[in-house]
């Protein structure tokens, strides 16, 4: 008997099925390389550290240092430094000072004066210091004079005001309308403790003025 073959498939009866073997299943693509880091030294990251170290360094030559002064050979000067500006002397007595269109000039300034009014003698908290002085109006236009723009201050600073007590007093300087070219003769008296001796006095032409400085002593 003869040996039966077992049944062919389909694709086996094809005349050219040797010539074509049997397709496998489609594979799957490559997976994709990995990006290439980029070099240390093309990354953002370096180079805002290493200009971070390098500013640190150049603070710390430059402010540092050993920490010994050198010193400057002998015969050679120190570099001239520029000269620090002084304040003028203030005037003395009998000196004019101009401020804000007024010309004054302090005659005289004594302390522990007694002082009447026309009804009696006035009882300061300290003492009275009276200053004499002549006001001049040097502008074109009318001046207005008030005991407040007169003021006397003592070495420490201190400032004194006129006494509203003295107002009264026969020649106080209270308020005072000066024309163009005319000229105020009066007193200011000031109550200061009896240990305080006012040393200058800042006489002030008008409200806005600067004020001219004049030395008492």
């Amino acid at each position: 008997m003869s040996q039966q073959q077992p049944p062919q498939r389909p694709h086996q009866q094809h005349p050219n099925y040797a010539m074509y073997p049997p397709q496998q299943g489609m594979q799957p693509p490559p997976a994709p390389q990995p990006k290439p880091k980029k070099p240390i030294f093309k990354r953002v990251w370096f180079w805002l550290l290493a200009g971070l170290v390098g500013i640190i360094v150049i603070s710390q030559l430059s402010g540092g240092g050993s920490g010994a002064s050198t010193a400057e050979p002998a015969g050679q000067s120190q570099p001239a430094t520029r000269a620090a500006k002084t304040t003028p002397p203030p005037a003395g007595l009998n000196t004019p000072v101009t401020d804000d269109g007024v010309e004054f000039t302090v005659t005289g300034f004594q302390c522990g004066v007694t002082v009447s009014d026309i009804s009696r003698t006035l009882q300061p908290q300290g003492q009275f210091c009276k200053m004499d002085l002549t006001a001049k109006n040097t502008g074109t236009k009318q001046a207005s004079l008030m005991d407040d723009y007169l003021k006397v201050m003592d070495d420490k600073g201190a400032e004194y005001k006129s006494s509203s007590e003295t107002w009264m007093v026969n020649g106080v300087i209270l308020m005072k309308q000066i024309n163009p070219g005319n000229t105020l003769t009066g007193s200011v008296y000031y109550d200061v403790p009896k240990e305080v001796s006012p040393s200058r006095a800042k006489l002030q032409g008008s409200l806005f003025g600067k004020g001219a400085n004049v030395s008492l002593k």
